[in-house]
């Protein structure tokens, strides 16, 4: 575009002419030999560290973190890599740029790459169904016309950005990998209709990780190590429990309390890898250099590029949220770094090692940070205002947000009002049961919890039809019909993102009057029922679990949408078959926390 502009620009000057056509032939000057530009200076980050390494140290003593790995690149360069803290509290081991920790789902990006690795080989197709990859591999979808149907909806470009419509968990194939995890996998049941909505699956990923097994015949671990971690120079991270000498590993942490090292991980493909901040900086410059580390391109610019981009722009469900292929293409309902930055990026959670990893691609910045401790909000957190600092110390320009609008209370109709009331079910991995009546009373919205003794917080409806928690300013919800359901959609300064959806009573079969009377004993866990304003309510030893949906007399799913919900359950003479009810409650029902 610099030139398409410049050159007619000139050429509207009379002493140009000659150089750009329309005047007599001349002879020709001495072409002058090249000057070379000077190389610009690096950029001085050191005041932006030694802030940050005093922040960091506050933000484990205040979080009662053991340990913490940071690496931060500005394009080729290896700006910081550090480890801060212990990595065993019991041992009093230091933490350093060494330390191996658990990157939980910022792993997914290794196996994406190794799946776009075979894509842009040609010997795979992102439109491909994962069906056709990985034989013994076989779902069952209550939305596809027949069985054809079903098996073509599920593909690699939609498994990569979580729109597949699988389930986030199957518990039978928990802790299996490769042909194992093929064996486990005949029959899924799709929990959501294809390309209709995000939903973040555990187990497509680890599907994916079969499917590279199979094609290259060896063990997901060894080859991902071949393809991805040794062309990256990663030669300590690994898939693989204790692949490195033990003292390399940071151990787990509940707090202040060492809780040892944690071997098995449910999902290897989709979070098991283990890395240091010496190695993910090495992974950083891969990204932000389109691919390539020290002259080897280890995946296309292209690629690349491909897998930062959007894959789910017309996707009403989805919001603000955009998904690209194995990354996500904006920060997708964590902490916004501020307007008009772009930020591609990944989590990771394993309960006792979370993880955040962050890309500024137009100038060239990837922050990592990890600690051996629960605290994965505060990472996401961490990183944007780190990468804020980066920006302001490279560019001089100050990173900043926009907020919502200051409040301005307005009434509402009654009609306005009534539509609200209802029951609604959170949209909420960590809190499954979590649900929210709004009622009117006097002429004034009000919202509950499910828990009848806790007291009842007005609604307030602002000048532009959005509704606020009283004395609450950063976040205000509004009721949208959004693919045909009812949805409370919830607006923060970090953008909108689905908050819960409205629950339908529907009446009970005689069948199911007959079941929710008695009680399912699953392993040592009592399964039983319970009816709130005709929603059912199903409860394990006692405790919420899900609110469900009877499909007919002998089949529910989860109610809701999203990450763990929409899973299938399938009642029989003998009990219940249910192929996942989400993470925490699949590892509860287990009880293998």
């Amino acid at each position: 575009m610099h030139f398409s502009l410049t050159i007619p620009l000139l050429c509207a000057l009379p002493f140009t002419l000659a150089a750009c056509g329309g005047a007599g032939p001349t002879t020709p000057s001495p072409t002058p030999a090249p000057t070379a530009l000077p190389t610009p200076a690096p950029v001085n980050y050191a005041p932006v560290i030694s802030a940050w390494q005093a922040k960091l140290q506050q933000f484990l003593s205040a979080q009662q973190l053991a340990g913490l790995s940071i690496a931060v690149v500005d394009g080729d360069r290896v700006v910081w890599a550090q480890g801060l803290g212990v990595a065993d509290l019991a041992s009093g081991q230091p933490a350093t740029a060494d330390t191996l920790f658990r990157v939980g789902s910022i792993s997914k990006l290794f196996t994406a790459t190794a799946v776009m690795q075979l894509v842009e080989q040609q010997q795979w197709q992102l439109e491909q169904s994962l069906p056709s990859l990985l034989p013994g591999f076989s779902v069952q979808s209550r939305f596809a016309a027949n069985a054809s149907a079903a098996q073509q909806s599920v593909t690699l470009r939609r498994v990569l950005s979580h729109h597949a419509g699988l389930p986030e968990e199957v518990v039978a194939c928990l802790q299996q990998y490769d042909a194992a995890l093929t064996r486990c996998s005949q029959g899924v049941e799709l929990a959501h209709r294809p390309g209709e909505q995000f939903a973040y699956s555990n187990y497509g990923i680890d599907l994916l990780g079969a499917a590279l097994a199979q094609h290259y015949r060896q063990p997901f671990t060894e080859l991902i190590r071949s393809q991805v971690l040794l062309p990256l120079g990663m030669r300590q991270s690994s898939f693989a429990p204790a692949s490195a000498p033990f003292n390399r590993y940071a151990q787990a942490h509940a707090g202040r309390q060492a809780v040892g090292y944690q071997n098995d991980y449910d999902h290897m493909p989709a979070g098991g890898l283990w890395s240091s901040a010496n190695e993910m900086s090495r992974f950083l410059r891969f990204a932000v250099n389109g691919g390539q580390l020290e002259g080897q391109q280890v995946l296309q610019r292209a690629s690349l590029q491909q897998m930062w981009q959007a894959q789910n722009p017309d996707t009403p469900l989805d919001l603000d949220c955009q998904t690209g292929l194995g990354w996500f293409a904006n920060e997708c309902g964590a902490p916004k770094l501020g307007d008009g930055w772009r930020v591609v990026q990944h989590g990771g959670s394993t309960k006792l090692f979370n993880a955040e990893l962050s890309v500024q691609p137009e100038h060239k910045l990837g922050v990592f940070i990890a600690v051996n401790g629960d605290d994965q909000d505060q990472l996401s957190q961490l990183a944007r205002d780190l990468l804020a600092d980066l920006l302001k110390q490279k560019t001089g320009q100050a990173v900043k947000k926009t907020t919502l609008p200051a409040a301005q209370i307005t009434q509402p109709s009654a009609a306005e009002l009534q539509r609200y009331a209802g029951w609604y079910y959170l949209h909420s991995i960590d809190l499954p049961a979590a649900a929210l009546l709004l009622k009117v009373q006097q002429g004034q919205l009000l919202a509950q919890s499910a828990d009848p003794t806790a007291p009842a917080i007005p609604l307030q409806r602002d000048q532009d039809g959005w509704y606020r928690l009283q004395g609450l300013s950063d976040v205000r919800i509004q009721l949208q019909t959004l693919a045909g359901r009812e949805m409370l959609v919830a607006q923060t300064s970090d953008g909108r993102a689905l908050h819960s959806e409205r629950l339908q009573a529907q009446p009970l079969s005689a069948a199911w009057q007959q079941r929710i009377a008695t009680q399912l004993q699953v392993d040592d866990v009592t399964l039983s029922w319970e009816v709130l304003d005709g929603l059912l309510l199903l409860l394990a030893n006692d405790q919420p679990l899900y609110f469900i949906e009877p499909l007919d007399d002998q089949t529910a799913v989860v109610a809701g949408q999203g990450r763990g919900r929409g899973d299938v359950l399938r009642f029989t003479d003998t009990g219940v078959l249910y192929q996942g009810l989400g993470i925490e409650n699949a590892r509860f029902i287990r009880d293998t926390y």
